[in-house]
């Protein structure tokens, strides 16, 4: 495959990334009442809200899943791309392919696991006990797979190719050196998110704007790329 070509599949394909997303995103908003908040309501309510966005809601979550496996391809592209076979290259695939792992294996629970669970929990024949254990199970993926994988690894890793992607643009002379430095403050933004624990859903808000930067931020990278020679 010759440079252009290189070119315009990784530029294309990481512009295609958050365009993804923030359409899922504001799918999901309207599907699954209340989210992001909801994510931190009683289990019950979680349940409830999940039940009633149906299968569209599942194919949404497909979607998301299926969008985070595309920064593995992005990464090695985007570092074929711009010529980095030294170790910032190596940290630009490293760290995308950990985030796209990262963020997927987040996202698998709600299309492998709760729908199962809640349907546990709702059956007419369900005990008080069998509830409390598909609650307690619940809880479990959510926090390990949620939280701990899909959030705090995932942000960590989307944050480090954050910076790599921007420093390898700027390098590259295919973009203005504000690239990079915006990069570093997108990055930094997301870690702030691995505070929620201390400060409270009360940072959510402030994560969703750093990710909507973000978006805007990797598409301009993604379309100056592929228009690359």
């Amino acid at each position: 495959m010759d440079r252009r070509r290189i070119n315009l599949w990784a530029g294309t394909i990481l512009a295609a990334i958050p365009i993804g997303f923030l359409t899922l995103f504001g799918l999901l908003q309207g599907l699954f009442h209340g989210y992001p908040q909801i994510l931190r309501a009683p289990v019950p309510e979680i349940f409830s809200a999940f039940k009633a966005g149906g299968q569209n809601l599942i194919a949404v979550w497909y979607g998301l899943f299926a969008l985070a496996l595309l920064f593995v391809p992005a990464s090695i592209l985007a570092r074929r791309a711009l010529g980095r076979d030294d170790a910032l290259g190596d940290g630009l695939v490293v760290s995308g392919v950990l985030a796209g792992v990262f963020q997927a294996l987040g996202l698998a629970r709600w299309i492998f696991v709760v729908p199962g669970l809640v349907r546990f929990h709702d059956a007419s024949n369900a005990s008080e006990a069998q509830r409390l254990a598909s609650e307690a199970v619940f809880l479990g993926f959510h926090h390990f797979f949620g939280s701990l994988v899909g959030e705090h690894l995932g942000y960590l890793a989307t944050g480090a190719f954050t910076i790599c992607l921007g420093i390898c643009l700027t390098k590259s002379g295919k973009i203005g050196s504000w690239f990079g430095y915006a990069g570093m403050a997108i990055a930094l933004g997301m870690w702030v998110g691995l505070l929620e624990p201390l400060t409270g859903p009360i940072i959510l808000p402030a994560v969703s704007i750093v990710y909507c930067v973000w978006a805007c931020w990797l598409i301009y990278g993604g379309i100056r790329l592929s228009r690359s020679a």
